[in-house]
């Protein structure tokens, strides 16, 4: 299974700890973890990082999760982002549903919660993996056949073939 790598959000830094010390990570294929404390220190770290996911509070001094995931959508990065709240605020899911979040824990961190939108998360990553290793494929076996269709490929190298 390809490395996946982490990135923990949240302005509180014992909440950060606590989520670094108590996920197993390795259950999950997620050999690497970052940390960030304010959306301009993850924006750094995603991009430097391919960031599969990333655990992240909504609200936090220096701009929403909201934000940061809104940014991570315009940048075009590959990242799926589980948000932590204190607020069962419909308006705070609501968005983060349009920008295509793929989960929503309530504070206080509960690691049973978290377990279960990790699972959900890493399966739809790899799920999308696959899907572009098979897609990758078919474009490959397409282009060889479209350059023998335009005679782009010789019959000398497919004689020996």
């Amino acid at each position: 299974m390809p490395e996946i790598h982490g990135l923990v959000v949240d302005d509180d830094i014992p909440t950060v700890d606590v989520i670094c010390q108590s996920v197993q990570w390795k259950k999950y294929g997620i050999t690497t973890v970052e940390r960030a404390y304010n959306n301009k220190q993850a924006q750094k770290i995603l991009l430097a990082t391919p960031i599969e996911v990333a655990i992240c509070d909504i609200e936090m001094p220096m701009g929403t999760g909201l934000e940061l995931i809104a940014w991570a959508k315009e940048n075009k990065l590959d990242t799926e982002f589980i948000f932590l709240t204190c607020h069962e605020n419909f308006d705070f899911a609501k968005t983060a549903i349009h920008y295509g979040a793929a989960g929503y824990v309530v504070k206080p961190f509960d690691p049973e919660s978290l377990d279960v939108e990790l699972s959900k998360t890493v399966m739809m990553i790899q799920q999308r993996r696959q899907l572009q290793e098979h897609n990758n494929e078919e474009d490959a076996e397409e282009n060889f056949w479209r350059k023998v269709y335009f005679h782009q490929i010789g019959p000398s190298l497919l004689a020996g073939e």
